[in-house]
């Protein structure tokens, strides 16, 4: 199936930036979390099992979560600027 028209840009746009929210949302929320549970005496207390593996994988959900920000907004730069090349 074919769209007619001309595709909507501000489309992608709005979906990369609800994309970046939500990813930088996550990237706090489990950054703190994780850090409360890895380097406070409450939260080694509270997660003593297993040697606090929930907040280390919080920790690490949270580095890939602005990984991917950067990424997502590192590649938006460089195909920005090929366009600009091109005209």
């Amino acid at each position: 199936m074919r769209l007619v028209g001309k595709p909507n840009k501000d489309v992608g746009v709005s979906l990369i930036r609800g994309l970046n929210i939500i990813l930088l949302v996550l990237f706090v929320g489990s950054g703190v979390f994780g850090y409360w549970g890895l380097f406070t005496e409450t939260g080694r207390n509270d997660y003593d099992e297993m040697a606090g593996i929930i907040p280390f994988w919080s920790l690490c959900i949270s580095l890939i979560s602005i990984s991917l920000v950067v990424i997502i907004n590192v590649s938006r730069f460089v195909l920005r600027q090929r366009r600009k090349d091109r005209t």
